[in-house]
């Protein structure tokens, strides 16, 4: 009840300082919360903020992997959640899934009531309908930062996303991958992840 009382500034200096990590050691942290400390740590302009949002991601996923059942899975980002992080960067929806016959349940519409649902939704979005450039103003470190826990996520949560949802997520990393803002950066989280999310693909015959 403390951190959703208090303002953006002490939510994320209780995120930053620990405090949820130890108030979720035993117990499962709430989906809420999950996904508001993603959509922050891909937003925020502090590099070290961003990433110490990332390090308490990290650790509450890890604690959640070992406490979850088969009733109360650990959370992990949706193809959903991706999406609106990145639409929230500057990305246009259209960019995200070019190919017609791979789109994802939900549409531009879906994403935008979503976005306004978070302490996000004052930040920079860009042309939400436009082909290229993806990115408006892209912040580096956010991305990669958000990279960084999806590959996370793959490693410690086996079975997260279906075939279906895999295929469209690599898409979307492929799409974002090719931009010419990142040409100057090393891309190998984004290869760690790509190498992750193949492997875990389960009907290849399927799928191909």
């Amino acid at each position: 009840s403390l951190s959703y009382s208090s303002g953006v500034t002490q939510q994320l200096s209780l995120a930053t300082n620990g405090f949820l990590s130890s108030a979720y050691s035993c117990i499962l942290c709430p989906i809420p919360i999950l996904k508001w400390l993603f959509q922050m740590m891909s937003v925020h302009p502090d590099y070290y903020v961003s990433t110490q949002i990332l390090d308490r991601l990290m650790d509450i996923t890890l604690k959640n992997a070992f406490i979850s059942d088969e009733q109360s899975k650990p959370w992990i980002p949706s193809l959903a959640d991706v999406s609106a992080v990145l639409v929230n960067m500057g990305v246009g929806f259209r960019s995200l899934f070019p190919l017609q016959h791979l789109q994802p349940n939900f549409n531009e519409c879906d994403i935008l009531r979503q976005m306004q649902e978070t302490v996000c939704k004052q930040q920079p979005r860009g042309d939400l309908t436009s082909a290229s450039p993806a990115f408006s103003s892209l912040l580096q470190t956010n991305l990669i930062n958000v990279i960084k826990f999806l590959d996370f996520c793959s490693t410690v949560i086996q079975g997260g996303y279906s075939d279906q949802e895999i295929l469209l997520l690599l898409l979307l990393l492929f799409k974002i991958s090719l931009e010419k803002q990142l040409k100057k950066i090393p891309l190998i989280d984004f290869q760690c992840l790509f190498i992750k999310l193949l492997i875990s693909i389960k009907d290849w015959d399927a799928k191909m």
